[in-house]
């Protein structure tokens, strides 16, 4: 039975993708999607607090892209807006393909839960699925 359902995961969600939707469905455990129109989505995440600096990525995910895909994503934590870390990308225009939205970042947790919402939108191109992680 535990074959199948792997199996079912990679026929549903694709090789590339298989992965992420494990992770995905761990990280919904502390992370909530909203879907505000039929091209945008939004994560909020809370981070537990911590005294120590602590390293997460953002991946979101689309198929199908092309010479006239576009994607972008707005990352917010305490509702400033982040500056992601070298080897983000948070935006792309005309890529062939499985494409994906990275945004690397630190945050130290202090007393309190720490928020990160991102808001992205895309067009010409099929929304995946997301995941948030500790790396």
């Amino acid at each position: 039975m535990r074959c199948f359902v792997v199996m079912l995961v990679l026929l549903v969600s694709g090789p590339t993708y298989a992965a992420d939707a494990v992770r995905e469905s761990k990280a919904t455990s502390r992370c909530e999607l909203r879907e505000p129109t039929f091209d945008s989505r939004e994560v909020e995440c809370s981070l537990n607090p911590s005294p120590d600096l602590r390293r997460y990525v953002l991946r979101v995910n689309f198929s199908g892209g092309h010479d006239d895909t576009m994607a972008k994503m707005a990352p917010v934590l305490n509702g400033v807006a982040l500056n992601c870390e070298d080897g983000s990308k948070t935006s792309l225009m005309g890529e062939d393909g499985d494409v994906s939205l990275l945004c690397f970042f630190s945050a130290r947790g202090g007393p309190k839960t720490s928020n990160l919402v991102a808001a992205f939108t895309w067009s010409h191109a099929q929304y995946v699925s997301y995941s948030f992680a500790e790396r």
